[in-house]
């Protein structure tokens, strides 16, 4: 069985807000500039990392163990016998 890791009001929101402000930053430079360039590309690219690893989480029940996914740099694998404690949550 695999879940994907349950996503907070207040998170949404901070993700809108960066969304937001990163809109406006790239719309209100000079794009002739280079720098704005470099800063325009450092700050997407910071957005789209952040983006991965909030929707790009989840877990996954095998036989012996848990797998665990978190963006496109960290995955574990814990085997059930390490797992101390558990909690299910439901989205409502």
């Amino acid at each position: 069985m695999k879940y994907r890791s349950k996503i907070g009001v207040l998170w949404m929101m901070c993700i809108a807000f960066m969304l937001w402000l990163t809109y406006g930053i790239c719309r209100s430079v000079d794009t002739n500039n280079w720098e704005w360039w470099i800063g325009a590309v450092t700050i997407i690219g910071s957005d789209l990392l952040f983006l991965n690893l909030t929707f790009g989480t989840w877990y996954q029940f095998h036989d012996d163990d848990l797998e665990i996914k978190c963006g496109i740099f960290s995955q574990a694998t814990i085997p059930y016998r390490d797992v101390v404690e558990f909690k299910e949550t439901k989205i409502h």
